[in-house]
């Protein structure tokens, strides 16, 4: 059974909704002021506490209809079907921070610091490249871009630390299996994403609680002029702007975030770095997002148990969930597929 949760609009309750669009239809700014305004959406809980650690990296699989999204630090990778409600799993013994769709029932997932193809059916795994051999180097969620390179990020394994070293870089696994590294000295590399033009890419800090940006060359696959879009520790409010963690585009070019510990996803314009919309997430600590399901109109999140605490626990008895949200009045772009290298 699927539990689900009614977000009301965050200004006003429920019920004055049609007056209140009466009054701004007469006002004539309906569509500005109603983007300020969380619409009536539709929360469930479609795998329920399927993560005991930290939910991570979810994506839409098309050809299969499927959601992918993993239990990273204990290794597990999670498929759940959108037609019959069913989940599989696999164990990797390892940590693993990436799951990326190929074709039909393969795979490139991140296992430890390689990353490999994967065959479901077979339970097949073969190695691509090791990025790191030290042991101090842990990878994290990858996105494919349209000419088939693979972003995604690295972080010392002590990033949490406050004297952690800054040796988390950004790079791109290129589809003649070159590895390339992008930009070093961070903390830690979110996912990326891109603009619907091509030429940005949205990229995410979770230590710095950032939401940047790079100029994006296709045919070179090359990254230029960063810029900080959104800056949430300048806004000093943890509670309300948490950790960004995980970045998807809408088809409007808006950002949709998971800000981690907040108990919220947020939608922000780009151009200004101001809140459009967000939706509540029954679990303090949503972790991944993506636009999915036959009309790319479903957004579908992970979230977290890890580290918290029984009250917090018995607030948000969901956290460790696979949710999907309806009704938020957005649609997504279908994400690149992996090469099969």
């Amino acid at each position: 059974m699927h539990n689900s949760v009614r977000a009301l609009p965050r200004f006003v309750g429920a019920g004055c909704q049609r007056a209140l669009n009466k009054i701004t239809e007469r006002a004539g700014h309906c569509k500005r002021f109603s983007s300020l305004i969380s619409l009536p959406v539709k929360v469930e809980a479609v795998a329920e506490r399927t993560c005991q650690t930290y939910g991570q990296g979810v994506k839409w699989h098309e050809l299969q209809r499927h959601v992918l999204y993993m239990d990273s630090k204990a290794g597990y990778i999670h498929r759940w079907n959108a037609e019959t409600s069913e989940s599989d799993k696999h164990m990797f013994h390892d940590h693993t921070t990436m799951f990326l769709p190929v074709d039909k029932d393969k795979y490139m997932v991140s296992i430890g610091p390689r990353l490999c193809k994967f065959e479901w059916m077979g339970r097949r795994i073969t190695p691509l490249v090791t990025v790191d051999d030290t042991k101090r180097i842990r990878l994290s969620d990858g996105s494919c871009d349209a000419l088939g390179r693979v972003w995604f990020g690295t972080s010392h394994v002590a990033y949490a630390a406050a004297d952690a070293p800054t040796k988390g870089a950004l790079l791109c696994l290129e589809p003649d299996g070159a590895l390339r590294k992008h930009a070093d000295g961070v903390n830690v590399s979110g996912r990326v994403a891109w603009s619907l033009d091509r030429k940005t890419m949205f990229y995410v800090d979770p230590v710095a609680r950032q939401i940047a940006a790079y100029d994006f060359d296709i045919d070179l696959g090359k990254i230029c002029h960063r810029r900080v879009l959104v800056d949430l520790a300048g806004k000093n409010s943890l509670s309300r702007w948490g950790y960004p963690t995980d970045i998807a585009v809408d088809s409007d070019c808006n950002l949709w975030v998971t800000c981690c510990m907040t108990g919220r996803i947020v939608k922000f314009d780009p151009s200004t770095g101001t809140e459009l919309n967000s939706v509540s997430i029954p679990s303090l600590r949503p972790t991944s997002l993506c636009f999915g399901g036959d009309h790319m109109d479903e957004i579908f999140v992970t979230t977290s148990r890890l580290g918290a605490s029984d009250k917090e626990l018995e607030q948000f008895p969901l956290s460790g969930s696979l949710f999907r949200v309806t009704g938020h009045g957005a649609r997504g772009l279908l994400e690149n597929r992996a090469p099969s290298f």
